[in-house]
């Protein structure tokens, strides 16, 4: 298979602050909660080192606190929120190293 990409809009979207703040909130909680399934497994299956998916759940976290403030903050103003993100997928073909 060559190197094929493919791009969507998975949010495109103006919410009442609240709405988006439910939204954002739940992609980032998915998000944590694979991570943190990842994680267990590796370390119990495999014994590998996860710090660097730790450190992901770790900002994630801190995005997410962040965009509760913001859009609690706005809510309380009654606040249109845009949102928009787009999904880049690339998918690309493995090459096998011989050693």
């Amino acid at each position: 298979m060559k190197n094929t990409t493919h791009q969507f809009a998975l949010i495109d979207s103006t919410y009442s602050a609240y709405d988006a703040r439910e939204v954002i909130t739940s992609l980032i909680n998915d998000k944590i909660r694979f991570l943190n399934i990842q994680i267990l497994s590796l370390q119990e299956r495999y014994g590998q080192n996860t710090e660097h998916l730790e450190n992901r759940v770790r900002e994630l976290e801190v995005n997410r606190r962040e965009m509760i403030d913001l859009l609690t903050k706005a809510t309380t103003e009654d606040a249109l929120v845009e949102v928009s993100s787009l999904v880049n997928v690339t998918v690309k073909q493995s090459v096998d190293i011989e050693a």
